[in-house]
């Protein structure tokens, strides 16, 4: 898998149209934290969303949310508040509890 594939696969239920330019191979789970990958996250999703119709500071905290999400790594940008509330948001959707999000996966 590419991390292109593994975009456009978390992304599928949305409108979002993912594109890297530079793909990389994803051999293994450790292969996401390179911390290049949190860059090539955060942009391509950033440009995805924006490219959607959100704006400017929703599609880099849609960005950096996801990139976290999948890195591990902090977001590298300082809209730490958007960050919790789409973390207080995916936790109650996908868990029914806005707190649970934030300890899944902790480490």
């Amino acid at each position: 898998m590419t991390l292109g594939e593994l975009l456009r696969q978390l992304c599928a239920q949305t409108s979002l149209v993912v594109s890297l330019p530079d793909d990389l191979p994803l051999s293994q789970p450790d292969d996401l934290m390179h911390p290049d990958c949190h860059a090539r996250i955060g942009d391509a999703i950033t440009q995805a969303a924006l490219s959607s119709g959100l704006s400017f500071y929703g599609a880099c905290a849609f960005g950096e949310w996801l990139a976290e999400l999948c890195t591990g790594w902090s977001t590298r940008f300082a809209n730490e508040d958007a960050i919790l509330r789409l973390d207080g948001v995916f936790g109650q959707v996908a868990y029914g509890n806005p707190k649970t999000c934030c300890q899944v996966g902790t480490r």
